[in-house]
């Protein structure tokens, strides 16, 4: 067992130690197995692989991660952002350590609430491997889950997983830092506050300080208001402006309602930071598994897709209404059945609001979830006035939820919380499906074990390595941009190097709407205007390809300078601010200057 730094009177791993060095419990002094260490209600080995913890939970206690680790329920039932974990089944949970995110796991809540009463089958991730939890006397614990490094991770996994057990009235009992071959660090160092503070707010959508949203109780009751007025599966839309928690909510509706259902259904409908694609898309795909963590750490392939080509839909506003409209038609033909949660932008003002209403028309919502921003002075009379509007819709219910801030993280200064940034959490996504291009080892593989960061050298070095697929632009396939809905001429195809092209399997562009198979990387370009691309669409997919779809989607800009690889080449909208390391000129011709007043 690997030595532990001494701190007089601290929490260490649920245990006190004393000045003496002497470690002990309410349950009395610990006791050793082997390699492993008992403490109190936690369990904690060490081994090559790195830490493993069992904690046992009883009534009204919670288990608190941050980081990255494999979640196993022992005995019981465990909820976690909504999602009902039974024994037997391992899910893996995230939470950004950098924003002082936590993710909560909670035992099994007291019969009776809707979806969780006795007549409610017990749903889980692997049917096979079901068990009904006992009920449990005060005696044992309510909850045994186990905690250990996620797999596949990567060869240098610093940061672990940090773990705490929260009692309801006192501050958190445990604390420790777990990473391969280290052992826990002193609980000061994560710890500290109120048992309130950790609870308090959210952060990336991992902790909520409302109970009622902890334990779903606000999403079963926004379930049961989107299916009181029809017989139709739910069709729940989550509105707001940015900031306030819209996809922390979906994830966490999507979650509950697949604590009853087979499958929900996710409509995507932002484009700019899309939860379960790289940007740029609006997409519709089936769920049957919980989601945990953030978007980059948990994409799937869409069962069906089409290719903005941006990260607004302002370029072309209506054929962005009719991409939704489409999306929503083919939830009704083919999973009419599960119920839909809607995801949708924070653009709120403007042609953005004016977009946002008729994405409502088209996906024909039962229920819409209005957040406010925590400050009131910031609510926009504009939204309440679409919101009006939609009310008044046949079959259409709006709630208004009081939406949530970033909480500084118990114990720490302000300045070390930092929420990502859209464009960082953008390079997040695009990183992660570069990743599955170069044939990386999953996400864990991409961040380096770091449930926030990027390891921009491997993914650099990947993409490098990667065999990729040789089209001919103009005779093979057609090379359409869809920003002016024309055709690529062959003279500017070599400025594709380095964007990133969506895949149509329609040669029908232009006004029309073209279906999107999934996207591409223009590694680079060739004589004769030969494109060598990278894709994780597989070959007889790649086959129907027909058009490659152009926009301002292009290889982040931490890519394109990481490693030896650097690309002679950019693509044709690289050369941003970023790019050129000066800020987009603005007009200012409104703008009265002291030494031209008075002058013609």
């Amino acid at each position: 067992m690997g030595k532990r730094r001494k701190s007089g009177g601290e929490d260490v791993g649920g245990a006190k130690r004393t000045p003496a060095g002497r470690k002990t419990t309410e349950a009395g002094p610990a006791r050793t197995r082997g390699a492993a260490l008992e403490l109190g209600s936690a369990w904690v080995k060490e081994s090559e692989d790195g830490m493993e913890v069992e904690v046992r939970l009883t009534r009204g206690e919670q288990l608190l991660v941050q980081g990255r680790a494999a979640l196993t329920v022992i005995q019981g039932t465990a909820f976690t952002h909504g999602a009902r974990v039974t024994a037997g089944n391992t899910v893996t949970v995230t939470a950004d350590p950098r924003s002082g995110a936590w993710l909560e796991v909670t035992a099994r809540s007291s019969p009776g609430t809707r979806g969780e009463d006795s007549n409610t089958p017990a749903p889980t991730l692997d049917q096979d491997r079901l068990e009904t939890p006992r009920e449990l006397g005060p005696e044992h614990p309510h909850l045994h889950v186990r905690l250990e490094p996620a797999q596949p991770r990567a060869d240098t996994d610093p940061r672990g997983f940090q773990w705490a057990v929260q009692r309801p009235d006192r501050t958190p009992q445990s604390t420790s830092n777990v990473a391969p071959g280290r052992a826990p660090e002193p609980a000061s160092r994560t710890a500290g506050g109120s048992a309130s503070a950790l609870g308090a707010g959210a952060v990336a959508g991992h902790v909520f300080g409302n109970d009622a949203w902890t334990h779903g109780v606000i999403c079963d009751e926004a379930i049961a208001t989107a299916v009181a007025d029809t017989t139709q599966p739910a069709r729940i839309a989550v509105v707001g402006p940015k900031g306030v928690g819209k996809s922390s909510l979906c994830r966490l509706l999507a979650n509950r309602l697949l604590a009853t259902q087979g499958a929900v259904a996710w409509l995507d409908t932002d484009c700019g930071q899309p939860e379960l694609t790289p940007p740029g898309c609006l997409s519709w795909t089936l769920l049957t598994e919980p989601l945990f963590g953030p978007p980059h750490l948990q994409q799937r392939r869409p069962d069906a897709a089409f290719f903005v080509g941006d990260t607004s839909p302002q370029h072309d506003p209506m054929k962005y209404v009719r991409a939704v409209a489409a999306l929503a038609k083919h939830h009704a033909a083919v999973a009419p059945y599960a119920p839909l949660v809607i995801n949708t932008h924070g653009w709120v003002r403007g042609m953005g609001l004016d977009l946002l209403a008729d994405a409502l028309d088209a996906a024909f919502p039962s229920l819409v979830i209005a957040l406010d921003p925590p400050d009131s002075s910031k609510r926009n009379a504009n939204l309440d006035a679409v919101l009006a509007t939609q009310a008044a819709r046949p079959h259409r219910s709006v709630t208004r939820v009081l939406g949530w801030a970033p909480q500084d993280r118990p114990g720490a200064a302000a300045a070390e919380v930092s929420e990502p940034s859209p464009e960082a959490s953008r390079a997040a996504g695009v990183a992660v499906w570069l990743g599955a291009c170069a044939g990386m080892r999953g996400p864990a593989a991409v961040c380096g074990g770091d449930a926030g960061g990027v390891a921009w050298d491997a993914v650099a070095l990947a993409v490098l390595g990667a065999t990729p697929v040789a089209v001919t632009g103009g005779s093979q396939v057609k090379v359409w941009n869809v920003m002016d809905d024309r055709e690529v001429e062959p003279h500017q195809l070599r400025g594709l190097a380095g964007a990133i092209v969506g895949l149509g399997t329609s040669d029908v562009c232009g006004s029309d709407l073209t279906a999107s198979a999934g996207l591409a990387l223009v590694r680079s370009v060739g004589p004769g205007g030969r494109l060598y691309l990278l894709t994780d669409v597989a070959r007889d997919v790649l086959a129907e390809v027909s058009v490659l779809l152009v926009g301002r989607l292009e290889a982040p800009r931490q890519l394109l300078r990481s490693g030896d690889g650097c690309s002679p080449h950019l693509c044709m909208h690289v050369l941003s601010g970023a790019g050129t390391g000066a800020a987009a000129q603005r007009s200012r011709s409104g703008v009265q200057r002291p030494r031209l007043a008075g002058k013609n």
